[in-house]
């Protein structure tokens, strides 16, 4: 007899196997990790050939970085792309994963130094990734921005507005992006006249 909110049913025969597994978890790993492991708690007796992994909807694909090995995946090093939801099926039963991969802040977009008119307005961009998504804080000559500055106004995009009349000569604006695995800085050099 098998039973559950939905009622129950008694059969003359059959096999029931209880395994203990999660479905629909998250895991969090950190980019550059080596030999990370999921498993999908189908018992150790079970052929590989019966398992089959899938990455979203599609089949894995065909990567060094990642091993299926039966009702194990193998990663031997966790990359960004790696993120995302992992489905182990095994007899009709199914695992899910969701690998949420933490990513360092990196700068990949940044205004280049430049000269222009103080009278010009100016917006400064800084785009970044990271997961979590980095914070984002700009600095001129080594002084933080804040909502309440006279010279520049933070945007929430990232980027940073400098109101006209800019001072003369050079001014250092540095973007700095964080979250909990680093910090990165960059630096653009404006030069009014």
């Amino acid at each position: 007899m098998a039973k559950n909110e939905l009622g129950e049913i008694t059969s003359r025969s059959g096999q029931l196997n209880v395994w203990n597994y999660l479905i629909d978890t998250t895991l969090t790993v950190v980019e550059g990790e080596a030999l990370y492991e999921l498993s999908c708690g189908v018992p150790d007796s079970a052929h590989s050939t019966n398992v089959r992994w899938t990455q979203g909807t599609r089949p894995l694909p065909f990567s060094p970085s990642i091993i299926p090995f039966g009702a194990r995946l193998l990663f031997t090093t966790v990359q960004s792309a790696h993120q995302g939801e992992y489905t182990c099926t095994y007899n009709g039963s199914t695992f899910n994963v969701f690998l949420n991969v933490l990513v360092a802040p990196t700068i990949i977009n940044q205004t280049p130094s430049l000269s222009l008119s103080r009278y010009d307005p100016l917006a400064l961009y800084c785009q970044t990734t990271g997961n979590p998504k980095p914070l984002v804080v700009w600095f001129l000559n080594g002084e933080p921005v804040d909502g309440r500055s006279v010279q520049a106004t933070p945007l929430a995009t990232g980027s940073l507005y400098l109101h006209p009349p800019l001072p003369p000569g050079d001014t250092i604006a540095t973007c700095e992006a964080s979250n909990h695995l680093g910090v990165v800085r960059s630096t653009t050099v404006i030069t009014a006249s």
